[in-house]
């Protein structure tokens, strides 16, 4: 993803990208931490759904 396409996706301008995040690389990094916090948030609430569907069934994972 480039700088400029990032800047568009977050609405601000490539200059506020360009002050926040050195080099593409670390922009990079940001966006692939970010997106598996979110993988993990989403992992984590679909474990804690699961339990409290098992629990109100009586029936246990296998």
């Amino acid at each position: 993803m480039s700088i400029a396409a990032s800047a568009a996706a977050g609405a601000v301008d490539r200059r506020t990208v360009y002050r926040r995040f050195a080099t593409r690389e670390a922009l990079t990094a940001a966006v692939h931490i970010a997106k598996l916090d979110a993988c993990e948030e989403l992992s984590a609430r679909a474990r804690q759904n699961e339990s409290v569907s098992c629990a109100s069934t009586g029936v246990g994972p296998a």
